[in-house]
């Protein structure tokens, strides 16, 4: 899918929000910023040592924690709601 939306001429970066869109709109989190910032942050520790953004990313960790808490309360809510 990620060649065919690249091959039309569109940016990566709208395929990669997509997710984060349709959650949103399902109600699963409520901020699509914030998961963005996380996403970021996660990219930020997979590719540096560098102290301070350690510690950004560091700092980051309590709200994280809180929205997907929220998230894995939604989901849970929306799980029981499906039947076999």
């Amino acid at each position: 899918m990620k060649k065919r939306w690249i091959l039309k001429g569109h940016k990566m970066e709208k395929l990669e929000l997509q997710p984060l869109r349709e959650a949103v709109k399902k109600g699963l989190i409520e901020d699509i910023d914030d998961w963005i910032g996380y996403r970021k942050m996660r990219n930020i520790t997979s590719h540096t040592y560098d102290y301070e953004k350690a510690m950004a990313v560091y700092n980051q960790i309590s709200a994280f924690m809180q929205r997907s808490g929220f998230l894995l309360q939604q989901l849970e809510k929306y799980n029981a709601t499906i039947t076999d």
